[in-house]
């Protein structure tokens, strides 16, 4: 056997020795236990804790669209990170009720997120219109007119109220920090974490070095043969 020969075997064997390595290393990270799902909380006092809660939410076009998250995202994802832009009914997350944020339309969620359309119009239009039109209208208009910096929140708001802060024009809350090693979604509570994903990336590492492993272990054979 010449030095090329032991050198395609004692590769072989290191791609043997590798497969094995990363093997044993899918399999550890496959066994840590992936963080648990978010738990499941109670919407209001019915015991409900798959229950859907109608609200409208304020997208980044300015636009109103309806959603339906349960009682878990609506705190985590809306109420807790912008609890102004959005309007939902009051809720009841873990034993504390919360206020909702309602439109001026009480019908605003249940439409669709789309304002009613009043039925009561009068048809009556009155005929004694006058026709004398006062002449002495006032000419000075007031200059100093306020400029609302939340154009989400009702009324007025020359400056940023406390504990918020201006987005794209509205005014919300900042977003709360997550700690901790894993990442968990509010909303389906899935493993954000490397085991999910690590052990597969290790488990095709494991399959690739034990065909390169095959490869030259069966090269060298038939090198080594035609040699002889």
């Amino acid at each position: 056997m010449n030095t090329y020969d032991r050198f395609v075997r004692k590769a072989g064997k290191l791609a043997y020795v590798l497969s094995a390595a990363f093997l044993i290393a899918a399999l550890l990270v496959n066994a840590v236990p992936a963080a648990p799902a978010l738990a499941r909380v109670v919407v209001g006092d019915t015991g409900d804790t798959e229950g859907n809660i109608p609200i409208c939410h304020r997208n980044l076009s300015g636009a109103y669209v309806p959603e339906s998250p349960n009682v878990n995202a609506l705190y985590h994802a809306h109420y807790s990170t912008h609890p102004l832009a959005d309007y939902y009914p009051s809720f009841t997350f873990e034993g504390i009720t919360y206020p909702g944020h309602a439109h001026t339309d009480p019908n605003f969620i249940t439409n669709g997120c789309v304002e009613s359309t009043p039925t009561d119009v009068p048809t009556d239009v009155p005929t004694d219109v006058p026709t004398d039109v006062p002449t002495d209208v006032p000419t000075d208009v007031p200059t100093d007119v306020p400029t609302d910096v939340c154009n989400n929140i009702d009324g007025v708001q020359t400056a940023v109220p406390a504990g918020l802060i201006l987005v794209g024009g509205a005014c919300i809350a900042p977003a709360i920090p997550v700690t901790g090693g894993q990442v968990l979604i509010p909303v389906t509570g899935v493993d954000g974490g490397p085991g999910r994903f690590g052990s597969q990336g290790l488990f095709l590492a494991s399959i690739a070095f034990f065909g390169l492993g095959l490869v030259l272990n069966g090269y060298g054979r038939k090198h080594e043969e035609d040699n002889l």
